[in-house]
């Protein structure tokens, strides 16, 4: 994620939080077994009153949420055959 210098206090506290969550969220992706956990998860996590919280701050900052790459995702999901849940 970029670095904000000459922000305000709060918006470099935003930035500190949404890093560390974004990093927690890449983590956790790298642990499932397989490519249905992966989207699975990734669909819960569109909405998730977490993952709302860090994709307001995340669009606040003007940074990409999972909401920006959701067709993307999708149609390489759709390409690949991948099942998963809803």
């Amino acid at each position: 994620m970029p670095s904000r210098t000459g922000g305000s206090a709060a918006e470099n506290a935003k930035l500190d939080h949404v890093r560390k969550a974004t990093r927690a969220e890449i983590e956790r992706y790298r642990d499932y077994r397989s490519a249905e956990e992966v989207v699975t998860n990734f669909r819960r996590d569109l909405h998730s009153s977490a993952a709302k919280k860090v994709h307001a701050e995340l669009r606040s900052l003007g940074l990409p949420t999972l909401d920006d790459v959701r067709n993307e995702f999708e149609e390489k999901v759709r390409e690949l055959g991948v099942r998963g849940s809803a």
